[in-house]
C-alpha cells in the first residue's frame, strides 16, 4: 500500500553545519495493504516529520513515495488528500465548530466527488448517520443536529475519525490523536479506533508517545531515533516485545 524509497529531510539545510537539522535519513519502508502500524520515539525522532512527509506538508529532499500504486512524491497535499485520512492531536482541528453534527458528516461523506452549492439531506441521510454515529457508544445519536462546539473532546476526536474514513482511505494517519484527552477518553477513542480500521481494513499509521498503546494496538510496531528506524517489530515478534524491550532498546543506540 505505501513504499518509501530513500526518503531523506533535511531542515535548515542552506545554513551552517550546526543549524541543520536531518529529521529523515535515507528511510526505506514498505506498509502492506491492512497493516495497522504503531510508531514511537522520543521527542525530534522524525516521527511527525515522517508523517507529513507521506501528507505532502513537506516534500522530502531526496527520494520516492508510493502510495497504492501511485507515486505521489510531487504531489501537493490538497491532491494528496483524496487517498488520505487524516486524524490530529488537536480535537479541534478536524471538525468545523460552526457546523453541526450531520453537516460535518455531509462535508465528509462528499469529499471525492465534484462540489455543487446544493446540498441534498433527506431523512435517509439523517438515518444514516444517526446510525453511524450510534455506534460510537458516546451519547450522540440525538445531538446530530447540534453544533460541533458544544461536544465534548472525547466526543469531538470520535467524530473526526468517523469523518476520516467515511469514504475509506486508501491510508490513515494518526497523529497522536488521544494525546491530549485524558486517559479515560484517550482509552475509548483508542478503542473506537482498533475498532473501525480492524472492522474496514484500513491500512492505518499510528504515532504515539504512549508505549503500551504501542504494544497494545496494530500489528507492527516501529520505532524512530534521530531519524532512523531503529526498530520494525511485526506480529509475532512484536506480541512478544514489552515495554522494558522498547526501553532498552533506546538505551542501547544511545550506547
Amino acid at each position: 500500500m505505501l513504499i518509501l524509497k530513500n526518503i531523506t529531510k533535511i531542515f535548515n539545510k542552506d545554513l551552517t553545519p550546526d543549524l541543520k537539522k536531518v529529521a529523515l535519513n535515507n528511510i526505506n519502508l514498505t506498509i502492506d495493504e491492512g497493516d495497522f502500524v504503531t510508531v514511537i520515539g522520543s521527542n525530534g525522532s522524525g516521527k511527525s516529520t515522517f508523517l507529513n512527509i507521506i501528507a505532502g506538508t513537506y516534500f522530502a529532499d531526496e527520494g520516492e513515495i508510493t502510495l497504492a500504486g501511485h507515486n505521489i512524491t510531487n504531489l501537493n497535499e490538497y491532491k494528496r488528500a483524496k487517498y488520505l485520512g487524516r486524524v490530529f492531536q488537536d480535537p479541534l482541528v478536524g471538525t468545523c465548530k460552526d457546523l453541526s453534527l450531520i453537516e460535518n458528516l455531509y462535508i465528509a461523506s462528499r469529499k471525492k466527488y465534484k462540489k455543487r452549492l446544493k446540498w441534498a439531506f433527506s431523512k435517509k441521510t439523517d438515518s444514516y448517520f444517526k446510525e453511524l454515529v450510534t455506534k460510537l457508544n458516546l451519547d450522540l445519536g440525538n445531538k446530530l443536529k447540534q453544533k460541533v462546539s458544544v461536544l465534548s473532546g472525547g466526543q469531538r476526536q470520535a467524530i473526526t475519525l468517523l469523518m476520516a474514513i467515511m469514504e475509506k482511505p486508501k491510508l490513515l494517519l494518526l497523529d497522536e490523536h488521544t494525546a491530549a484527552l485524558d486517559p479515560k477518553t484517550s482509552e475509548t477513542v483508542l478503542t473506537i479506533t482498533n475498532d473501525l480500521v480492524t472492522k474496514e481494513k484500513i491500512t492505518t499509521i499510528m504515532i504515539t508517545h504512549n508505549m503500551k498503546d504501542a504494544l497494545t494496538y496494530g500489528n507492527r510496531l516501529i520505532m524512530f531515533k534521530e531519524g532512523e528506524i531503529i526498530l520494525d517489530a511485526k506480529k509475532e515478534e512484536k506480541e512478544q516485545l514489552t515495554i522494558f524491550d522498547l526501553l532498552k532498546k533506546f538505551e542501547n543506540v544511545v550506547d
